[in-house]
């Protein structure tokens, strides 16, 4: 449920040689490079998703400078859910 999620709003900047990876170093291309997170750190911390930096900056729940995705419409309300309960239930590959 996620993968289509990410490629929807995400994969276009977070892939090899777009302003997204340049940026923060963060791969959304495979589930190993999202979990090995940006240059920052990771982004996922399984199981928390208050505590995973990729859910509060599409969540929009902390008034941050950047929100994600940057310069687009924000993800709709069930695709932050839908991220919401997959980091909180461990951020699987599967």
């Amino acid at each position: 449920d996620v993968v289509p999620i990410l490629q929807k709003h995400c994969i276009a900047c977070h892939v090899a040689g777009q302003q997204g990876a340049e940026a923060s170093g963060l791969l959304l291309d495979t589930h190993a490079s999202l979990m090995q997170g940006s240059r920052f750190g990771p982004v996922i911390n399984p199981g928390s998703a208050m505590t995973s930096s990729l859910y509060i900056m599409i969540s929009g729940e902390e008034r941050l400078t950047v929100n994600m995705p940057h310069g687009s419409a924000p993800l709709s309300g069930d695709e932050i859910e839908t991220i919401r309960l997959w980091i909180e239930s461990g951020a699987s590959e599967s």
